[in-house]
């Protein structure tokens, strides 16, 4: 959005309002600049927003390390290394998670951090163009079992908004969460090239007066290189490629898209910009993560045609080197531009809503304390069994008080079937509470 004033209009206020839990401190160039971009979009609606410091030495890397420096404020205290949430908390009321795969079960397994359970319970929780990553949850070789959607759908209902990226994400929080989401744009999306080139391109534009296919793309096969090299002699252009890990300069990353004649990707973020740079593009299908990201926004542009399902078909076809009809794309994109913003400044400016907050929300609270200290002492996991008393406390203490009372009103063996049953919830209930000792 053109008109995007990116400069904090409170900066003078004495703390951070806003906490983003994001993907920007991984070595990836997708989650590093939608990171960045989320942040500035928080600040240009007058808020003053601060990364929730979630690094640690598997992610480091120089490159990454040193955008964050350049463009980027994060809190003193590191998430995985501290026990007592308390101080990260403190930098603000209102938390955002979002602007990547942060429940993708491919990339970040079993983990509920981004899920928020270390958020105090009247801190104001709001997702933004998170991603799932998958079309279905369950029964999937990379996707979460039956008991995690569970823990899933328990913190989900505890977000006061949520919007997701795909309008498969919107399907699975009906679907499977019984939540209500809204589909809105990754966060790239709401600044235009302009912005991008005078904020980041412009003192790093490495490839600017160059003719070359630009390829970002992971795990390049050789029979994959041989179709593009065939493609970049018809054309008479060089090849500019760049992989997986992050290993130059974002905005130099920027700069080979941005620069680009054709620009060949099988990564979403690659995608996007070169949406946003209206650079002739052909996306290939990445199999190990899937094409709903893909198809998500391909489709609501109409550019579908330009998925592939093996790079090799780009041979058959032709269609794909005329150029895109750009001012029809960036009309539509102008329409779901206006809509996310929309959604993301009424979001920031609702009040907390107080119905989300249950009696037994404080007893899981202090238990997740107790599973993030055991986690830190051990480096292990905390079992499903655990889990499943703290998230079924309120279930099991129900049943607990229908067998009380029911025992009291029949005789027999039914009343002493009944008092076993109310002796198995209460020791459910205790074992839970014992946890927190």
């Amino acid at each position: 959005m053109n008109n995007i004033n990116c400069t904090a209009e409170k900066e003078t206020m004495d703390k951070h309002n806003v906490l983003l839990m994001t993907t920007y401190a991984y070595p990836n160039y997708g989650g590093i600049i939608t990171s960045y971009a989320l942040y500035k979009l928080v600040q240009s609606l007058g808020f003053n927003p601060i990364m929730v410091n979630n690094s640690n030495k598997t992610n480091y890397n120089v490159f990454s390390e040193n955008f964050t420096k350049r463009h980027l404020k994060q809190t003193k205290e590191n998430l995985y290394s501290v026990y007592n949430h308390e101080p990260i908390n403190n930098y603000g009321n209102t938390i955002i998670v979002g602007a990547d795969c942060n429940w993708s079960p491919f990339f970040h397994g079993k983990s509920t951090y981004y899920l928020l359970p270390w958020a105090n319970n009247m801190s104001k929780k709001i997702s933004y163009a998170t991603s799932f990553g998958t079309e279905t949850f369950i029964n999937n070789k990379y996707q979460f079992d039956t008991e995690l959607a569970l823990v899933y759908k328990y913190y989900l209902n505890k977000f006061d908004r949520i919007s997701v990226r795909e309008n498969s994400g919107v399907d699975l929080l009906k679907n499977l969460f019984e939540i209500e989401g809204t589909q809105v744009l990754d966060p790239v999306f709401l600044f235009d090239k302009n912005f991008y080139f005078n904020e980041l391109i412009k003192k790093f534009d490495k490839y600017q007066d160059k003719n070359y296919i630009g390829c970002y793309l992971f795990a390049l096969t050789k029979d994959q290189e041989k179709t593009i090299n065939k493609i970049a002699n018809g054309l008479n252009l060089n090849i500019e490629k760049c992989g997986l890990q992050v290993t130059s300069e974002i905005e130099e990353w920027l700069s080979l898209i941005y620069n680009s004649n054709l620009f060949i990707t099988n990564s979403f973020h690659g995608l996007c910009f070169a949406i946003i740079f209206n650079r002739n593009f052909i996306c290939i299908s990445n199999k190990a993560i899937g094409n709903t990201r893909f198809l998500s926004v391909l489709k609501l542009l109409n550019l579908e045609n330009r998925l592939l399902v093996d790079i090799e078909q780009i041979e058959n076809r032709p269609d794909l080197f005329e150029p895109i009809d750009w001012e029809k794309v960036n009309s539509i994109l102008e329409k779901e531009k206006e809509k996310s913003l929309k959604w993301l400044k009424e979001a920031l400016e609702a009040p907390k809503d107080l119905s989300k907050i249950k009696p037994e929300d404080a007893i899981i609270q202090k238990l997740n304390q107790e599973i993030i200290k055991l986690q830190g002492k051990s480096y292990g996991t905390v079992s499903k069994e655990e889990m499943k008393l703290v998230l079924n406390y309120k279930k099991n203490y129900l049943k607990y008080l229908k067998y009380k009372i029911l025992k009291n009103f029949v005789g027999g063996k039914t009343k002493q079937r009944y008092k076993e049953k109310q002796k198995i919830w209460h020791e459910k209930i205790r074992a839970a509470r014992r946890l927190m000792d």
